[in-house]
């Protein structure tokens, strides 16, 4: 009877998404005698159709294309669209919007990527002065015009499973989405309650015959930060993220976020190797030590522009004394792996993507992973370094549009230190973001939010009362208090660097720089003496003795 009951809710479970009635009650009144006839009747239903019960818990794909062009008429987009097919070979969509009182209009969009981010860096190759969408997008009516709009849309996974996967899934009670991994559906993923008292979730993997895959018990290799939080508090419970290619192995890789009894959370690569389900590879998503909390999620993105996707990582740091939530930040990483798989996951950083193979198209990929990470200032950086080191118009484009998109945006900081980045790392660049940069410091300099001084967290935190709250609510109260304040410790250095010594102080922009400098030298004297410090022209190189056998370039004759 046990199993029989557990196999019934979870089938109840399952078909709930897609009609099972919300309650027993509610069941009794249309029609079954009792919960119990209710509970049978679901699992029956199940076991007649377990493929038509699983498939609601596939979660939809969100899709993503690039908005090139908003016409009037459906004549006008239709002929648009069908001139970019027969011109490029990118998939093409007229989508209908309503805007009220502006009317009906029709959008042409292209491309059809997994996520916003790989969307924004192949649109960004599109619409540069030579890509394949140029001789058909209108000239920009300004500098700042960005030249497309990410649109999101749903797409369904075309796959299924077999008739054993998902009956052997549905008697596993499993919780939150299903994955299907394979180009036949191969594997059919899920997480399972743990058991009776144990809590947590378990990962729960069907082959096509609707065999359970085991788990080998081994360690992760190349995360020694996971091997000790796991050697002193075992994993509690697995829960699946998603699936995606990182290894360089054929095959599909399981991301699965794995959680120890003392909270310590980190994301491991399963691969699946002669019907057994190994960890290639870990990396620490969340722990908490004295004054750090971390929270991670990861996303599977294309960073470095080779066959392999790597794993983004967003970590959320949040600082605290006592009872009291003092900062939090996000910062983002890129993982990948290495030739060979057993050594497990390696952090990629700019200089790794411009010595590889990848080209260009890599840079921009790998900015655009930063930004879809939540860290617009590590993107930032990245983008002033590589166009330091190797120019290219494509990355150009990207560079340039990210400043005019946090700036449309409203994010004014964050919008300032992308253009200082490149006008304090790009001597070629400067005329170009000089505008949007002006734009920027000037709103920000009259923002009457905008403070000089370090927060006190003693005299201002973001939350009080940490342990009266939930994480989740904290996170969200202090998002709100963030959008409340706005500094001058938040402006990187670059801004100050290039607006005084590039642009020069008679210019707009150092004017506005040397009014902060000003503030800062009355709030926070140690910052303000390290940018003046920056700011001095460098010592002259002490000559070399001179000689009368000197060589061609040392003092002698060429």
């Amino acid at each position: 009877m046990l199993v029989r009951r557990l196999v019934v809710i979870g089938g109840c479970a399952l078909v709930a998404v897609v009609g099972c009635h919300k309650n027993a009650a509610d069941a009794v009144d249309a029609g079954f005698a009792d919960v119990e006839e209710v509970l049978f009747a679901v699992a029956a239903a199940d076991a007649a159709d377990p493929i038509g019960a699983v498939m609601p818990r596939v979660p939809t794909a969100s899709g993503a294309c690039a908005q090139v062009k908003s016409l009037k008429t459906s004549a006008e987009a239709e002929a648009t669209a069908t001139a970019i097919r027969a011109g490029t070979s990118l998939p093409v969509a007229v989508v209908e919007k309503d805007l009220g009182g502006k009317g009906v209009w029709f959008r042409i969009c292209v491309g059809d990527e997994d996520s916003a981010a790989g969307l924004t860096a192949s649109a960004t190759r599109w619409t540069s002065p030579n890509g394949a969408l140029a001789p058909f997008l209108d000239p920009p009516r300004g500098p700042d015009e960005p030249r497309f709009h990410v649109q999101l849309r749903p797409a369904s996974d075309g796959r299924r499973p077999s008739a054993p996967q998902a009956l052997a899934m549905l008697q596993r009670s499993p919780q939150g989405p299903l994955y299907l991994a394979g180009a036949h559906a191969e594997l059919l993923i899920g997480s399972g309650p743990q058991g009776a008292g144990k809590g947590g979730q378990q990962l729960v993997v069907i082959d096509g015959t609707g065999t359970r895959l085991r788990l080998d018990p081994a360690p992760p290799p190349g995360c020694a930060s996971c091997a000790v939080a796991e050697q002193a508090s075992p994993v509690q419970s697995r829960t699946v993220l998603g699936v995606g290619e990182l290894m360089k192995a054929p095959g599909t890789e399981l991301l699965v976020e794995e959680e120890t009894a003392s909270g310590a959370r980190f994301l491991a690569v399963i691969t699946t190797d002669g019907g057994v389900l190994r960890r290639a590879g870990a990396v620490l998503l969340s722990a908490a030590s004295a004054g750090v909390i971390l929270r991670g999620e990861a996303t599977v993105v294309e960073a470095d522009g080779d066959d392999d996707r790597e794993v983004a990582i967003s970590r959320l740091e949040l600082r605290t004394s006592g009872a009291n939530l003092c900062a939090m930040e996000t910062r983002a990483e890129i993982w990948g792996t290495g030739t060979d798989a057993v050594r497990g996951l390696a952090r990629l950083n700019f200089r790794d993507v411009i010595s590889g193979s990848g080209g260009d198209v890599a840079i921009v990929d790998f900015v655009t992973a930063l930004d879809a990470g939540g860290d617009p200032a590590a993107a930032s950086r990245a983008c002033g370094e590589m166009l330091a080191l190797r120019p290219a118009t494509l990355v150009t484009q990207l560079c340039l549009q990210r400043v005019r998109s946090l700036i449309a945006d409203g994010r004014l900081v964050d919008g300032v230190n992308a253009a200082g980045a490149l006008a304090e790392r790009s001597g070629a660049l400067r005329a170009a973001v000089a505008g949007p940069l002006f734009s920027a410091m000037s709103a920000l300099d009259t923002d009457p939010r905008l403070s000089a001084a370090p927060w006190d967290c003693a005299l201002a935190p973001l939350v009080t009362e940490m342990p009266s709250r939930s994480i989740d609510d904290t996170i969200k109260l202090a998002r709100v208090r963030l959008l409340e304040r706005l500094s001058l410790s938040d402006v990187s250095d670059a801004v100050f660097v290039t607006a005084s010594r590039d642009f020069g102080a008679d210019t707009p922009v150092g004017a506005i720089a040397a009014r902060w400098m000003e503030r800062l030298r009355l709030s926070q004297p140690a910052r303000h003496a390290a940018i003046a410090a920056a700011l001095l022209p460098p010592a002259p190189m002490p000559e070399s003795p001179t000689t009368t056998d000197a060589g061609p370039g040392f003092g002698g004759s060429p």
